[in-house]
């Protein structure tokens, strides 16, 4: 495990230091578990974005999907 530093208001600080080791320790993997969830849309919201970048630019250029049939259809 690797340590993460959060700032967060001085009374907030406060709370978290008065409490029980246990509830830090169940705090903590709620925490992870949901970092995870909001990197892993990030990285999908990310992918669409050049997914969707890729689409312009190639309907830009010409590429159709009609056209992409038919190399796929020639490389196949």
């Amino acid at each position: 495990m690797e340590r993460i530093v959060l700032e967060v208001d001085g009374s907030l600080a406060q709370a978290w230091k008065r409490m029980p080791a246990t509830a830090k320790q169940r705090f903590a993997k709620d925490v992870e578990v949901r970092l995870v969830e909001q990197i892993r849309l990030a990285e999908k919201d990310e992918f669409e974005k050049s997914l969707n970048n890729l689409r312009s630019q190639a309907a830009a250029n010409g590429l159709t999907q009609e056209i992409l049939e038919d190399l796929l259809r020639e490389e196949g």
